[in-house]
């Protein structure tokens, strides 16, 4: 399905299935199917088999406060004897192709391709177009905020009673210039807003860019053997050529093995044991 940025024109042909088409005109719905225009005329001569036309910029205007809509276009042909046939084609508009950060991602998209330039291996990434990369950006940033982040980790707070700040009273505890804008001690992106994520260490929002571009770039490139041994693979077959694997299958990771060397420091790993 064609993207389109909110205010452009959109090129669309049509096709007919008749060689005696007389008139043809075109029809224009946003998602509810409420009408945009409505039984345009297209100028067409006997004998075509199609027709292109396009769709000007104020039909593909968002409203204030809309972020994305679709398009449904309509072309409706009349033959010499009568008949009426009718073709749908759809495309989306986007009010913007860059991402919020983080409600969408930790990275835009116009940063993810100036820092995928000196990541060994983007290429995949990089070859995709600017609605995918956009797509895999978000699927990075979902599975990065399904992690526990712990707020003492990002600001380098110890448990160690002797290096533990004298207004921290427990382990569990906050230090209280943190209280007013954290309520727990584990990150709740659901939650978090645009400026409590800003104020966040420089060095973490940093590393969760990183992260995002990373598990983007492992997403869209192919895998080698570690990542046919993660899918449980014992072996594969391509032509005459057959790849063995050692046997046995590896825990289940949220996240890439490079991702999570960028992250793993500031998540929760602890295992913790009781009795009911």
């Amino acid at each position: 399905m064609d993207v389109i940025k909110s205010g452009g024109v959109k090129d669309v042909t049509a096709m007919f299935d008749a060689l005696d088409v007389s008139k043809a005109s075109y029809s224009l719905f946003d998602i509810t199917g409420n009408p945009v225009v409505s039984d345009q005329p297209l100028a067409i001569s006997d004998g075509d088999l199609s027709v292109s036309f396009v769709v000007d910029g104020e039909y593909n205007t968002l409203k204030d406060g809309v972020s994305k809509d679709m398009r449904r276009v309509v072309v409706k042909a009349v033959t010499d004897s009568g008949r009426v046939s009718e073709s749908e084609q759809y495309y989306a508009v986007l009010a913007s192709s860059e991402l919020s950060v983080p409600g969408d991602s930790f990275i835009t998209v116009m940063e993810a391709k100036l820092s995928a330039m000196d990541m060994y291996g983007s290429e995949a990434f990089l070859l995709l177009s600017d609605h995918i990369q956009r797509q895999v950006l978000m699927e990075a940033t979902q599975r990065l905020k399904h992690m526990r982040y712990s707020l003492k980790r990002i600001y380098k707070i110890t448990d160690d009673y002797k290096a533990r700040p004298q207004n921290i009273l427990t382990a569990n505890t906050l230090p209280f210039y943190l209280t007013a804008n954290q309520s727990g001690e584990f990150i709740d992106f659901t939650e978090l807003t645009d400026e409590q994520y800003q104020i966040l260490p420089a060095y973490f929002v940093s590393d969760m860019a990183k992260a995002c571009l990373t598990e983007a770039v492992m997403i869209v490139s192919t895998g080698g053997a570690a990542d046919a041994r993660d899918e449980g693979l014992l072996s594969e077959s391509i032509g005459e050529t057959t790849n063995m694997y050692r046997s046995g299958r590896a825990a289940t990771q949220a996240l890439a093995r490079k991702t999570w060397r960028i992250v793993a420091r500031y998540t929760d790993n602890t295992i913790r044991i009781g009795r009911g």
